[in-house]
């Protein structure tokens, strides 16, 4: 039986989905500084940015109803950190095509839509955690949600990143070389955020920065992650989330599975 027979014909199902969670998992928790930083971070966004700006801007309206700066900000601090989980993935993904991991997994019986999903478990964790702690420290200074809100979020930012994380695998399998590859996480991945209204109310910037917010697609889901915590009209934008999050998974796949098994990649 030839490579590529058996790799057509292997096929561990569900349970390779797991097996790719659980090292995930042990890759995560081994790296404990890392682990550590995922708690900082998102103190550091929150206690000195939204915290000083919201003595200045106070109380803004959004879709006709009044919420605090530190609200509006808050949800622009987790679509940095869903962002920016995607070079994570990136990470991972390149490991595992520089070291042969990829071939090893493929050909063990791991079906290209599993590695898909499992490779944004280091990502989804990592997420988790920041917004844990972003939603903590929040907490302390008056801002509560619902069971219902804290659902929404859950929901929405779980799908905006399995969007990212599935692009990102489909990158890596793209690029071979490591120099675009990193170039593309500083001049790609921090433009998007931060040219997205994260930090600032759409309709009180200059033209200019409407425009550039308005071509970039982390403005739309970041509009779908606020519609769904502040309880607005939720109903299209989770359905384009989730479509969205399905296109990805299925394109990232289909290059999974015409991609090149090596044991090394140089």
């Amino acid at each position: 039986m030839q490579a590529i027979e058996f790799r057509e014909r292997s096929n561990l199902g569900v349970y390779g989905l797991g097996l790719l969670i659980k090292y995930e998992l042990i890759a995560f928790l081994e790296n404990k500084g890392a682990v550590l930083s995922l708690f900082v971070t998102p103190i550091l966004y929150f206690v000195f940015i939204c915290l000083g700006v919201n003595r200045m801007a106070g109380n803004i309206s959004y879709e006709g109803i009044s919420i605090s700066y530190l609200e509006y900000s808050l949800t622009g601090i987790t679509m940095i950190f869903i962002i920016s989980q995607m070079s994570q993935t990136i990470y991972r993904t390149t490991i595992d095509k520089r070291y042969g991991l990829l071939a090893l997994k493929l050909l063990s019986g791991i079906k290209p839509i599993y590695y898909v999903l499992g490779m944004s478990t280091y990502a989804v964790l990592g997420l988790f955690i920041q917004v844990f702690a972003l939603i903590a420290i929040a907490t302390l200074f008056g801002i509560r949600f619902s069971l219902l809100q804290m659902g929404l979020l859950a929901i929405t930012i779980s799908l905006i990143l399995i969007f990212w994380s599935s692009l990102a695998v489909a990158l890596t399998l793209r690029i071979n070389n490591y120099e675009v590859r990193d170039n593309i996480i500083s001049f790609v991945i921090t433009p998007l955020s931060f040219t997205a209204p994260v930090f600032y109310v759409l309709d009180y910037v200059p033209e200019w920065m409407q425009i550039l917010a308005k071509i970039n697609p982390v403005t739309y889901q970041l509009e779908a992650l606020r519609q769904g915590l502040f309880l607005g009209n939720y109903g299209l934008p989770i359905l384009v989330l989730a479509s969205l999050a399905i296109v990805a998974i299925l394109f990232s796949s289909r290059l999974v599975a015409k991609s090149t098994l090596s044991l090394s990649e140089y």
